[in-house]
């Protein structure tokens, strides 16, 4: 459940990104950039303690 809700959280940090910084206040956009890089500094660190080894055998492709 974990793996899950750090995928989540990581895919809608980075669809935040594609928000209109054209009339968006640079502090909002900072606090956007801040949090996709928070959630990738998570994600990258799960995956080396091994959080996703359950999803990662899920969808192992089988050598040939």
């Amino acid at each position: 459940m974990k793996a899950y809700i750090l995928m989540i959280n990581w895919v809608l940090s980075l669809c935040a990104l594609s928000v209109d910084t054209d009339t968006t206040p640079l502090k909002a956009v900072l606090a956007i950039v801040a949090w996709f890089t928070v959630s990738t500094i998570l994600l990258i660190r799960a995956g080396k303690k091994g959080v996703f080894k359950n999803i990662e055998k899920r969808f192992k492709m089988e050598e040939l």
